[in-house]
């Protein structure tokens, strides 16, 4: 189990980049606004990572309200980014993996108070200077609760498995970022 009282474990979960959108006028002047980006719990919920998901979740210290702005005009916490694709429009795909991470964060929710500080607005005094502060309200149910939702095994688990009991180690290292193509050595 993690020390949720760890104030630099709390900034490590829920920290996320800062960028600033810069809007400039025909006048010569600029508007800028500084923004959060995506928290690693919204992160893995956009990309549809359950295992990361209910790690994190179950930590008891990542906070699902954060709101990050990965890009002009899209705020997400990690509610929201299960139904957003990285540009903002819908998603039209069913994929059992965003499935997995919608069942886990619906059973973090009610464990899930807002926080103050959940603006995607760039806040450095609220957010990581304050260390964090929002807590579940009861995090013995999150994590039971968490942990009573079915998760599939990581992808590449049962390779890496075969990998070990069959002498891992003694194959030729793939070449090339793709995934493997059949008849190709």
């Amino acid at each position: 189990r993690m020390d949720t009282s760890s104030a630099e474990l709390r900034c490590l979960l829920n920290q996320s980049r800062r960028w600033t959108e810069v809007d400039f006028k025909m006048s010569g002047f600029t508007k800028e606004w500084e923004w959060h980006g995506l928290t690693p719990l919204a992160s893995a919920a956009l990309h549809g990572h359950p295992q990361i998901v209910r790690y994190l979740l179950q930590s008891g210290i990542a906070d699902p309200t954060l709101e990050g702005c990965p890009t002009d005009d899209v705020y997400l916490d990690a509610f929201k980014a299960l139904d957003s694709t990285h540009w903002g429009a819908p998603r039209t795909d069913s994929g059992e993996r965003r499935d997995q991470c919608r069942k886990l964060l619906d059973a973090a929710r009610p464990f899930s108070p807002r926080a103050e500080y959940a603006s995607s607005h760039y806040n450095q005094e609220a957010r990581i200077k304050a260390g964090f502060p929002n807590v579940p309200t009861d995090t013995a149910a999150l994590r039971r609760a968490v942990g009573t939702v079915p998760v599939a095994a990581c992808e590449g688990n049962d390779a890496a498995e075969q990998g070990r009991t069959a002498g891992a180690g003694h194959e030729r290292p793939r070449e090339g970022n793709g995934p493997d193509v059949p008849g190709e050595q």
